[in-house]
């Protein structure tokens, strides 16, 4: 068997995590997404809800509407923004933005204020990966999050 070098989105690389569950509607936050914790307790994805919280990993393992969040940890997927430049923002050991509105890793937006840095480096180039229903492919990062997003 040989070796792929295709990411599985809702699977982190090393085994290096810190992992909790949120009660979430789970498909508004797919595997890759970064999320942002609500002063009320709830799950979002918007800069205007709240401080940057983690890296969704998808439904929780349990049959559930929860919500599995990588809140730290090494070579974890995030998912990239549509880049016509092949994703030159994706630079190892460079800081990862956030957008503002999708939770996805974008450009760093000097012009408006539309994109967050975040406490996470880029662990790795852009990388082909697979959306949670196993059919879909993405664009994807690794990043490392040591003291969290």
């Amino acid at each position: 068997m040989s070796h792929s070098d295709t990411i599985y989105m809702g699977n982190t690389q090393s085994s290096y995590k810190e992992v909790s569950n949120y009660a979430a509607a789970v498909a508004s936050f797919p595997a890759g997404t970064c999320v942002r914790l609500k002063s009320d307790g709830t799950i979002s994805k918007a800069k205007a809800d709240g401080g940057l919280l983690g890296i969704s990993l998808g439904r929780s393992l349990s049959d559930t509407n929860f919500l599995a969040v990588c809140r730290a940890g090494l070579l974890v997927p995030i998912l990239l923004t549509d880049d016509e430049a092949e994703y030159a923002y994706v630079v190892k050991g460079a800081a990862v933005w956030i957008d503002d509105v999708s939770g996805i890793a974008n450009i760093e937006d000097t012009g408006a204020v539309t994109t967050t840095v975040s406490n996470a480096i880029y662990a790795s180039e852009a990388m082909d990966g697979i959306a949670e229903d196993g059919t879909t492919a993405v664009k994807v990062a690794l990043i490392d999050m040591q003291g969290g997003v």
